[in-house]
């Protein structure tokens, strides 16, 4: 009896060391049955294999595994796009057009043959220019045109300035009591003086087919070629006037209407004199 206690020692104290905690129970039970088998002669001396103490121990079945905490991915920490604090544009402290001012309009000089033009020229820019012209000429569209201004004789007249507006009566009181440009005697302008204002526009302008006249004041006198000229030039009158002016002279036929001319189309017909328009004074030139 002391000798199979020993020996169940002995076998517990060898499986603990060799197969370690974790097959213990069941080599304990392996063992306690085995220590019966040799106390019982009844037993059979064949044993199950599973019970054979010389059995090798089975390889443990969990062993560890591939480490799953190894980075599943490259590393994110370089960065995904281009650093953005280089410069996205081209310097723009360069000049973007070339220099202006390194050229002379007037070198060669182009007004040296311009017609009314004294033949000096006067840069305004790097690329544009005027020349200088005569007296009662303006530079004008690339030449020197005459300007028509007031108190200088044209046509045998002398014109004062614009004025309005003013009933026919109030026009015709002011012309008489006005003194301009030193000079006195003026008269609110007659229909046939309003007339030699008017260009571009034949049939009203002096001497066009319009019959309205000085010498012929009725109704009668006027046609289409009065009141429908259709003319459309920018420049109907030589002062530039867009607007309606009134003339001295009386419609024959109606003692309250009187003759006006329209600058936008150089149209003339009668109106009531107790409308207001602008008006011009003329006296003749000494």
């Amino acid at each position: 009896m002391y000798k199979t206690t020993a020996t169940i020692c002995f076998c517990l104290a060898f499986i603990f060391i060799s197969c370690g905690r974790e097959n213990f129970d069941d080599e304990i039970s392996a063992a306690f049955y085995r220590a019966q088998a040799d106390n019982d002669p009844g037993s059979s001396s064949e044993t199950n294999d599973n019970d054979d103490p010389t059995n090798e121990p089975s390889e443990p079945t969990d062993e560890l595994t591939d480490p799953t905490d190894e980075p599943t991915s490259e590393p994110t920490s370089e960065p995904t796009t281009e650093p953005t604090n280089e410069p996205t544009t081209e310097p723009t402290s360069e000049p973007t057009t070339e220099p202006t001012n390194d050229k002379d309009p007037c070198d060669p000089n182009p007004c040296s043959d311009v017609e009314n033009s004294t033949g000096k020229c006067t840069a305004l820019s790097a690329t544009s220019y005027e020349c200088v012209c005569y007296a009662d000429y303006d530079w004008k569209e690339g030449e020197c045109k005459f300007t028509y201004k007031t108190c200088s004789p044209i046509n045998g007249l002398i014109w004062s300035s614009k004025y309005g507006e003013m009933d026919w009566d109030e026009a015709v009181s002011y012309c008489e009591s006005l003194t301009e440009c030193g000079y006195n005697g003026w008269h609110l302008a007659s229909i046939s003086e309003l007339r030699k204002l008017i260009q571009n526009c034949p049939k009203t302008q002096s001497g066009g087919s319009c019959g309205v006249t000085d010498s012929c004041l009725s109704t009668t006198c006027s046609s289409t070629d009065c009141s429908l000229p259709r003319c459309h030039s920018s420049e109907l009158s030589i002062f530039g006037d867009t607007d309606t002016f009134w003339s001295s002279s009386e419609d024959f036929d109606h003692s309250n209407m009187a003759w006006r001319v329209m600058f936008q189309d150089t149209s003339i017909s009668t109106y009531s004199k107790t409308v207001t328009f602008y008006f011009r004074c003329a006296r003749k030139a000494n």
